[in-house]
């Protein structure tokens, strides 16, 4: 579903987990019911109402080898800004559909302070004569989302943002800071939801 265009593009009654089974290299892929009758109806929604997050409750095959994002939450960390920060996702060539083999890639950046204003800016100059309420939806999200540098490509859509920190120690850890939204292509910059406001909505 589109968040600024209020429409359901398709459905789907299935999604796909792939995992790593545990002390192999093997990966098994197992499918998971997302059916509107397991799920219920989708309700459509603007961005400016809230995230677009969907919460999938599975049972975790005992083989699989996975990591929780949960052991890397710290609260006193979600309001900082990291010195770097890293995704994981699987991201496609422009147009592409992406193949379900496909490999994991690593996005490495920096939260852009001036994300909004950025993002104005290019609104102004390549779509002058934007409505009141494009610019509206712009400072609305503000509450939801912030930017990163670089721009991340089709397939990273969903993944955790962990951000480089540094404790009482001076020892680098890291830390969830929010999860990749979309790619802004103007501004070569990433829409990420802010990871106090995800974890709210998990819960």
């Amino acid at each position: 579903m589109s968040p600024l265009r209020k429409v359901i593009s398709f459905t789907a009654d299935s999604l796909f987990l792939k995992y790593r089974v545990k002390k192999s290299y093997d990966y098994k892929v197992m499918a998971i019911d997302v059916s509107e009758e397991i799920t219920g109806q989708t309700e459509i929604f603007s961005m400016v109402d809230r995230i677009d997050l969907l919460k999938i409750p599975i049972d975790i095959p005992d083989e699989a080898d996975i990591l929780f994002i949960n052991d890397l939450i710290d609260p006193d960390y979600l309001h900082e800004e990291p010195e770097e920060v890293v995704a994981f996702g699987y991201p496609t060539k422009a147009g592409s559909v992406a193949a379900f083999s496909s490999r994991q890639q690593r996005l490495e950046g920096t939260v852009n302070p001036a994300g909004y204003d950025d993002y104005a800016n290019s609104l102004q100059s390549n779509f002058p004569d934007a409505s009141d309420s494009a610019k509206a939806i712009m400072i609305e999200t503000a509450r939801f989302y912030y930017f990163i540098k670089p721009y991340a490509s089709q397939g990273y859509s969903g993944a955790p943002v962990f951000g480089k920190f540094r404790n009482m120690n001076n020892q680098v850890i890291y830390r969830f800071t929010g999860v990749i939204f979309a790619g802004q292509p103007t501004t070569q910059q990433t829409w990420a939801i802010k990871g106090n406001i995800a974890l709210e909505y998990l819960q």
